[in-house]
């Protein structure tokens, strides 16, 4: 239902603001959103520290490359998802959502040995 209508508000903002703006302020909704759930778990585990177990560990190189490319392709991805909202009717882009569950998959298999 959330996916849902994120798509209907993307198609109604791309009618009056750029994708880039769509996609910035997006953004800015979810780390906002993930620092409050960080400060409320980091809350929890400081008064009870039975129930979670909070240690940091700082990714190597290698996973830290990955992260950067990871923000990078999503954030084309979602600037191309914007522009086509802007052209395209979602009754025609619905099929290429969909499409993204057959494709990860074996792509999460290939390359990240990631059974669903």
């Amino acid at each position: 239902m959330a996916a849902g209508l994120q798509v209907i508000c993307i198609k109604k903002l791309s009618k009056v603001d750029s994708g880039n703006t769509i996609v910035t302020i997006g953004s800015i909704g979810v780390m906002l959103l993930t620092a409050l759930c960080v400060f409320v778990h980091w809350l929890i585990s400081f008064h009870n520290t039975s129930l979670i177990d909070v240690s940091l560990v700082w990714p190597d190189r290698k996973d830290f490359c990955l992260l950067i490319v990871m923000g990078l392709l999503g954030t084309v991805s979602q600037l191309s998802e914007v522009q086509a909202l802007k052209y395209a009717s979602i009754s025609f882009l619905s099929p290429f959502q969909y499409s993204k569950l057959v494709l990860a998959v074996p792509l999460g298999l290939f390359l990240g040995e990631a059974f669903p």
